[in-house]
């Protein structure tokens, strides 16, 4: 897979990860369902 492609793939995540935040929606199901980790929801701002 290309570099852009991963890039989109991981904003794509993020974004997921920010609006199921707004929802209420639990840490852990945020990891279950975008497969991010606690770290890279750390490192793009969202804990």
């Amino acid at each position: 897979m290309d570099k852009a492609r991963k890039e989109g793939e991981l904003k794509s995540k993020i974004e997921t990860s920010r609006k199921m935040m707004e929802f209420g929606d639990t840490l852990e199901k945020i990891i279950l369902i975008t497969g991010l980790s606690e770290a890279q929801l750390k490192k793009n701002g969202l804990l």
